[in-house]
């Protein structure tokens, strides 16, 4: 026996949990003493917030770096007494003579524990302690290699647990997120030449601990199931004061409070919200804006799925309550 049930939409208590207004937010990765900043957000009821990865947070992000250092210094250390006694020895058996033809140009830590394990199925004599060294190298690098594996899982599932409650809770209060077009491939890029590459490492670390591209896929989904994403111009959000439209005097990197000729005092970040809030009242049409939407090669807006999901949803309901009606009339 078979039986087919329609559940109802979910409902929001609108009244009790949830403002009818939007939300902006600007994102970003900032240090700041408890942290990293990722995102400011601000409502159109006025209340405001942030998200912050603790120090505890970035030193978990952290931890999975150093023990990768930590097995590259064993392996360089190793790398060299290795080598040396195969260079050393007038005759090595042709599987090995082969197997390490170039063996000074490795730098994976696989090649070498492959050859750990090729080694103990074709013990020789003389081998004894060169083969003991590689093989107790291979057990300690496989303990770290698991030690690292595990704390990277763990940060990095901590971190988008965070990111999904964040944009959850949001999206409870909130009917449309507002967010900036924003293009992260030139921090990604690398230097070019000429330019200190030790200067450039930091902010790419920086901006693969924060992962803002994943806090943002986790508001655009929360908000797409029953509100709405938005893109406005990011331009000037940070910099313009939003009450006179003057430029915040100071360096933006160095310091988050910063003021302006008229003496308005703002957090960047705070102030970068009422800007984004601003442009998103006062954009042409939220059809030509929406965050979700792609242009199409003619230019037009292209729609996504979560647009088409929500259309075709409206209009399957409109066409049952039509059924509804038209069954209650007869």
């Amino acid at each position: 026996m078979y039986f087919s049930l329609e559940v109802p939409r979910k409902l929001h208590v609108l009244s009790l949990k949830r403002f009818q207004g939007a939300v902006a937010i600007d994102i970003g990765w900032r240090k700041i003493p408890e942290g990293m900043r990722v995102a400011y957000w601000r409502g159109e009821d006025g209340r405001h917030g942030e998200l912050v990865l603790s120090n505890y947070d970035m030193a978990g992000l952290r931890k999975p770096s150093e023990i990768r250092s930590h097995r590259d210094h064993d392996l360089d250390e190793m790398r060299p007494t290795l080598v040396s006694w195969l260079t050393a020895q007038p005759e090595l058996p042709p599987w090995l003579k082969e197997a390490t033809t170039h063996i000074g140009l490795w730098r994976s830590h696989k090649r070498f524990a492959h050859l750990a394990r090729e080694w103990r199925m074709h013990r020789f004599a003389g081998d004894d302690d060169v083969y003991q060294m590689l093989e107790a190298w291979r057990r300690h690098d496989h303990h770290l290699w698991e030690y690292e594996s595990g704390q990277r899982s763990g940060a990095l599932n901590h971190r988008l647990d965070l990111y999904r409650c964040f944009a959850k809770e949001l999206s409870e209060r909130y009917e449309v997120v507002v967010l900036e077009e924003k293009f992260l491939s030139k921090v990604a890029r690398r230097p070019e030449a000429g330019v200190d590459e030790d200067e450039a490492k930091l902010p790419r670390e920086q901006r693969q601990r924060a992962a803002v591209s994943e806090l943002c896929i986790a508001l655009r989904n929360a908000f797409c199931r029953d509100g709405d994403a938005v893109a406005v111009e990011a331009a000037g959000t940070t910099i313009t004061c939003h009450i006179c439209g003057a430029l915040l005097d100071g360096d933006a990197a160095d310091a988050v409070v910063q003021h302006c000729i008229a003496g308005h005092v703002w957090d960047q970040d705070h102030n970068a919200c009422h800007n984004l809030l601003t442009r998103y009242r006062e954009r042409p049409s939220p059809e030509k804006n929406t965050g979700t939407a792609r242009k199409g090669k003619e230019g037009g807006i292209k729609e996504n799925k979560w647009a088409k999901a929500k259309r075709l949803r409206a209009k399957k309901d409109a066409r049952r309550e039509a059924l509804e009606k038209k069954d209650a009339a007869e």
